[in-house]
């Protein structure tokens, strides 16, 4: 179930968002600055899949669950994969999962090339009383 899946991406992005902006105060500024758009970035997703994610596969659960329609059974699961899926082209179809297809292959692609540049995590104060070190390198 997608309304399952989604609440576990939106929990575990929760719980990183949190230890982010714990650690941002311990770093230099440059590493506090990315983290900064780490934590605008990540309260963006979370508000998202919040308010627009999460319900529209709720809804999609409880409306095929009023008309009757059954959870595939793990086998039947199984067999469904190996068929040939047909592509529909009726707007119909897609219009309610645009908005996150749209951020997926725009926005979060940008972001992720955008991470091969983010600065190394570096310590405010050294932590051993004088090598300034990355977190990473520990």
């Amino acid at each position: 179930m997608h309304a399952i899946e989604n609440s576990l991406w939106t929990v575990g992005a929760t719980l990183a968002l949190i230890a982010s902006a714990t650690l941002r105060a311990q770093l230099d500024d440059r590493g506090a600055r990315f983290l900064a758009a780490v934590l605008v970035c990540g309260a963006a997703y979370v508000a998202f899949m919040t308010i627009v994610d999460v319900p529209m596969y709720l809804a999609r659960w409880h409306a095929a669950l009023a008309a009757g329609h059954e959870p595939l059974s793990l086998q039947s699961g199984l067999r469904e994969i190996l068929n040939r899926c047909t592509v529909v082209r009726e707007w119909s179809a897609w219009r309610d999962d645009v908005p996150w297809l749209t951020l997926y292959f725009s926005t979060a692609v940008w972001i992720s090339i955008a991470l091969a540049h983010a600065p190394p995590l570096v310590p405010r104060q050294p932590l051993d009383g004088g090598v300034r070190r990355s977190f990473a390198t520990k």
